[in-house]
């Protein structure tokens, strides 16, 4: 994770550095972190389209 951080913090509106930390957040369960950078890759990716079914299974898991 330290290595997906790094990239994040050093160019948070690049939306492969975003969806990689909420890809890593799915293995562990941490649900609400996943969804938090699922809505960042909404609003930075090209197609947008492509966190959708991630972000809904996030919300999903934590009953939202």
């Amino acid at each position: 994770m330290a290595p997906a951080t790094w990239l994040y913090n050093a160019w948070p509106d690049n939306y492969l550095y975003i969806r990689t930390p909420a890809e890593i957040y799915h293995r562990p369960e941490r649900y609400k972190d996943e969804a938090e950078f699922w809505e960042k890759f909404l609003q930075h990716a090209p197609l947008p389209w492509e966190g959708c079914p991630d972000i809904g299974h996030a919300y999903w898991k934590q009953k939202r």
